[in-house]
């Protein structure tokens, strides 16, 4: 029996299934009299501190056996139970309410819960899941009880509705993969299972119910697919896969070490988007040229539900800067739309904040915030690689704005005597379509353009690609998005400013010869992407790369365009077939 779902960590995994319930523990309710209230305060203080210790722990092990970028996780998770106001709340419901420990501290928590879940950002739902393991984890350690969660089979593969951070980085050791019915590829659960190259894939509907504990199973993380009970045959031809995997993967790891470039010579730079300081350690190991993207909103998540200080910007970027030197790092401002936690501590009156008040738009409504986030990448910029990115331009006098205060921060470092990059890159991220169509204005007062190639392709063909029943609609290869493409570097070309492209669009290796063809030279994309990228540009010719192109923008649909694709004899040269189009899979 085979069930399909997504993979969001590649690999072949065999072995057998051991069920793992992650949902279910009793939860009491109960009132409390006068004369307990002390102890019951003094109960809930010691499970917190115990569970901060677990924490601390599975945070040390994590990165000991994956990378500091997998156990940074856990910096997040440990200040959200080190966060004052929730602390304070559940205190409050005990003394006031006279509730128990276990009931109080879920009601507290229960807010920050509902707001990640009622994001329209996966990310910031998937958050979720870390919240309800911290919450499960207190009220264990209230209980007093532990429950092993150790698989007891030679080669187990776990399989669960869905998994939290904890539980993948405690049980990684023993397990040969993960399966799960829910989950996100931007989850922490995901990061983890990619840090520790385990096979992992998520949305694999009735798993659960499906398989017996023991259940002989197989993990197809190339393909995401989930064999159950698999046939003498089958195992054969995963153990054949497996092998091709593995010697894939090396030929991958041999082919990083070469220069980024196509068979004619045409360079191409690969940068890397970082959410934590700590991935540069992994990425420069790819031979990647700096950081294309730096997320700062993970810097305030981190902090939250405080705002981080200038110093906390400083420290964070100046440790960026030294990383990627001597190549560039691009630091995005904050990007806070609807999907942030913290959103409605900042904005409660907003009603729609991913089309209304974010982004650019939040950072100039609070202007202070916003200069002391300047001002911390200015004092970083001391080695002259930081240049600083504004997200979701809409138009022109936004620009104009957000450079004034750009102005200000300086003005206000010189006037303190701090020293700073006088000459600082600034560049848009364009992703929106009139921002886009009206590229030549902006190109008059920007370095560089970077195209957030998720979102343009989202606001273009008005779909949410998250939801089910429009995703179908979501199409890269679209020739008017192309059209699009090429329009924007041409701007860039005439006006001799910088160009990048990110996104998943920049990390699809069947898009490379497309964005390479339309003028793209630079792609920055996230570590796990940059093998098979690098691999496929030094596969392919320059010169047929832009036949190819330009022949796609005079089309009519995504389809022929991936039919375009799918005919080329374009790497023929090389033995290389290109990968599966959309229509194959």
């Amino acid at each position: 029996m085979k069930i399909k779902g997504t993979t969001i960590s590649q690999g072949i995994a065999i072995g057998q299934a051991h069920l793992l319930d992650v949902e279910k523990f009793l939860l009491p309710s109960y009132e409390i009299k006068d004369e307990e209230v002390e102890s019951e305060v003094n109960r809930f203080n010691a499970a917190l501190k115990l569970t901060i210790e677990e924490i601390e722990e599975i945070k040390e092990k994590t990165r000991q056996s994956a990378s500091d970028e997998a156990g940074a996780i856990f910096d997040v998770h440990i200040a959200i139970l080190n966060d004052p106001t929730l602390k304070r709340n559940t205190v409050t419901r005990i003394i006031k309410e006279r509730k128990n420990a276990e009931q109080a501290f879920t009601t507290s928590i229960k807010n920050v819960v509902e707001v990640l879940e009622k994001s329209s950002d996966p990310y910031f739902k998937e958050r979720a899941i870390d919240i309800r393991d911290l919450a499960r984890r207190v009220i264990v350690n209230l209980q007093g009880k532990k429950k092993s969660d150790s698989p007891t089979y030679e080669s187990p593969i776990v399989v669960s509705s869905q998994l939290s951070p904890s539980q993948t980085s405690v049980l990684h050791a023993s397990v040969k993969g993960f399966v799960t019915e829910h989950g996100g590829k931007t989850s922490h659960t995901a990061i983890i299972a990619r840090s520790l190259e385990i096979p992992a894939v998520i949305g694999v509907k009735g798993i659960v119910e499906a398989v017996s504990p023991g259940d002989e199973i197989i993990i197809d993380g190339i393909d995401g697919l989930v064999i159950i009970k698999p046939t003498e045959d089958e195992k054969e031809e995963y153990l054949n896969k497996l092998k091709a995997f593995k010697e894939r993967r090396s030929k991958l790891l041999e082919e990083s070490k070469k220069p980024s470039k196509t068979v004619d010579g045409h360079h191409i730079k690969i940068r890397c988007n970082i959410d934590f300081e700590e991935e540069l350690e992994k990425v420069n190991e790819f031979g990647v040229e700096g950081v294309g993207l730096y997320r700062s909103e993970f810097l305030y998540l981190k902090c939250a539900p405080e705002l981080p200080s200038e110093e906390d910007h400083f420290e964070t970027y100046k440790r960026i800067a030294e990383a990627a030197y001597p190549f560039k790092a691009v630091i995005r401002t904050l990007d806070l739309g609807g999907e942030k936690y913290f959103h409605e501590q900042l904005a409660p009156q907003e009603v729609n904040p991913v089309l209304g008040l974010r982004a650019i738009r939040f950072s100039l409504r609070h202007h202070q915030f916003f200069k002391t986030q300047l001002k911390g990448i200015l004092r970083a910029s001391t080695k002259k690689n930081l240049e600083i990115m504004f997200p979701m331009v809409t138009i022109v006098e936004e620009l104009k704005t957000a450079k004034d205060v750009l102005k200000e921060a300086m003005q206000d470092l010189k006037r303190e005597g701090v020293p700073f990059d006088e000459e600082i890159k600034v560049g848009i991220m364009i992703e929106i379509p009139i921002c886009a169509l009206n590229a030549e204005a902006f190109a008059l007062d920007v370095d560089f353009f970077s195209i957030g190639t998720n979102d343009l392709i989202q606001y273009l063909m008005a779909i949410d690609r998250n939801n089910e029943s429009v995703a179908g609609y979501y199409d890269p290869h679209h020739p008017a998005f192309l059209r699009l493409l090429l329009s924007i570097a041409s701007v860039a070309k005439r006006n001799k400013i910088g160009l990048s492209i990110c996104g998943e669009v920049a990390s699809d290796p069947d898009m490379i010869p497309l964005l390479i063809g339309l003028g793209y030279d630079e792609f920055s994309m996230t570590p796990q992407s940059v093998l098979e990228v690098k691999s496929k540009i030094i596969s392919l010719l320059y010169k047929e790369c832009r036949k190819i192109a330009l022949e796609a923008t005079k089309m009519k649909t995504g389809r022929q365009v991936r039919n375009l694709l799918k005919g080329s004899k374009m790497p023929s040269f090389l033995g290389i077939k290109l990968g599966k189009t959309k229509d194959e899979s």
